[in-house]
């Protein structure tokens, strides 16, 4: 198999496979959910889908925009240069690498999501994904503009020092963007099924957990695609306190509708906490 010539196409229609993977994953799962709902919406889903939709698509624009050098970009730089550790390793085969690859990247993007918890202003930042009081595959791309910027210059860095093959940025990239909506997703699972896909992958059911309002839940379960960054890091959790039909989602007074518009998404890390919670006491 000619790997120059598959890794040429890829970088020549790149953005067009990427955005048709995209639109196939996203309306599969939005027709799956409609089909096996895990627990019926409240809001006006119309209005979620927009803003989410702008969010994420604004965010995308800004991040292409903005970074002189994109993901696959960087894997042809490192590749050309011999840098990163699977560009000075020639004993290996090219699936390896590639397998090597997907796990060390999922492992980046599992510590950048710890971080966005860990550090305060980061978290000021990732609480507009966590500020969502409904759960849904249209939650995969509500992130803010700054952590879209955070998470690609992760990648870079990542890349930088795995060196991996063009090839497997290229997977990487549509198994990070499928995943992130599969885990959102407001889809039922048999519990069979459940048991089984979360020794490897990121289920819905798992994730959700993540979105609990209790801090200690939605400080676990930070895996993006493989699961098993939390089961060895100490991060893992199988089921929330209260059972998974009583979950409640968001973030204290962020779950009032004033902040699920899309303009106070964006302003949403730049607002003072205690000037909003004194001015909403009185709203129940």
């Amino acid at each position: 198999m000619d790997w120059m010539v598959i890794n040429n196409a890829i970088i020549k229609y790149e953005l067009i496979l990427r955005m048709a993977c995209f639109g196939f994953v996203l309306m599969g799962l939005a027709y799956w959910e409609s089909r096996a709902t895990w627990r019926q919406g409240v809001l006006n889903q119309r209005v979620r889908w927009a803003n989410h939709m702008a969010l994420g698509g604004f965010s995308t624009f800004l991040v292409r925009m903005s970074f002189p050098v994109l993901a696959l970009t960087m894997a042809v730089v490192a590749e050309v240069q011999h840098l990163g550790l699977l560009n000075t390793t020639t004993f290996l085969p090219f699936w390896l690498k590639v397998v090597l690859s997907l796990i060390g990247m999922d492992f980046a993007m599992y510590m950048e999501h710890r971080w966005m918890h860990r550090y305060k202003i980061l978290w000021r930042v990732h609480q507009v994904h966590h500020s969502d009081t409904e759960l849904d595959v249209s939650t995969g791309l509500r992130f803010h503009p700054i952590e879209y910027f955070f998470m690609m210059g992760i990648k870079l860095v990542a890349i930088l020092f795995l060196g991996p093959p063009v090839f497997a940025v290229f997977i990487f990239e549509v198994m990070l963007i499928s995943f992130l909506l599969f885990a959102h997703s407001n889809i039922q699972l048999s519990p069979i099924v459940e048991y089984y896909l979360r020794f490897i992958f990121v289920t819905p059911n798992m994730h959700r957990i993540h979105h609990s309002d209790i801090p200690f839940e939605h400080n676990k379960n930070f895996g993006f695609c493989f699961s098993i960054w939390d089961r060895m890091l100490n991060s893992y959790i199988a089921q929330p306190h209260q059972g998974d039909h009583h979950l409640v989602f968001g973030l204290e007074i962020y779950r009032l509708p004033a902040f699920q518009t899309l303009l106070k998404l964006l302003a949403l890390p730049f607002i003072k906490y205690k000037a909003v919670k004194n001015r909403f006491a009185h709203i129940k």
